[in-house]
């Protein structure tokens, strides 16, 4: 009963409640929100949620959809609510899927996967390429930053 009362007393009343996970794109047009489901014999399944504005709040939800825990892991949302996964930390083929567009489109989920190969800009990139997020771009070197606005004209 002490232990009970002594942590509800070190939470802030104000503090966060459930869309402490909420992440909006870069300009906050759009933000989304994970929510990781477990499975017996160790599966892992994600429900992802896009929203509205940079708040998540749940009437302005726009679609979901679940996925599995490695295509939410490395994941952002672009400021036309497209869903945008890098699908491994490195690779050195450049013919592997490595990124995910997820798009609502005509009442569904519409998936895009593209390899390296087809990023627009990525053509001199040579060895392991280890793709980060930076903004609303993907850094895959020094030189090559690939934003968001060109990945979505590709699906």
């Amino acid at each position: 009963m002490r232990t009970a009362v002594i942590i509800l007393m070190t939470v802030p009343a104000w503090a966060p409640s459930a869309r402490a996970g909420c992440r909006p794109s870069a300009g906050g047009e759009y933000s989304f929100d994970v929510h990781v489901s477990a499975l017996s014999g160790g599966g892992c399944f994600s429900d992802v949620e896009v929203f509205a504005g940079p708040d998540c709040w749940p009437e302005e939800r726009r679609w979901a959809d679940t996925r599995g825990c490695s295509q939410t892991e490395r994941l952002a949302v672009t400021d036309r609510g497209s869903l945008v996964s890098i699908l491994a930390p490195a690779t050195a083929h450049r013919d592997w899927s490595i990124v995910l567009l997820l798009s609502w489109r005509d009442g569904e989920v519409a998936e895009t996967w593209l390899a390296l190969e087809e990023l627009p800009g990525t053509e001199s990139l040579e060895g392991v390429v280890r793709p980060v997020f930076e903004g609303a771009a993907i850094r895959f070197s020094p030189d090559v930053l690939v934003p968001f606005a060109a990945l979505e004209p590709a699906s």
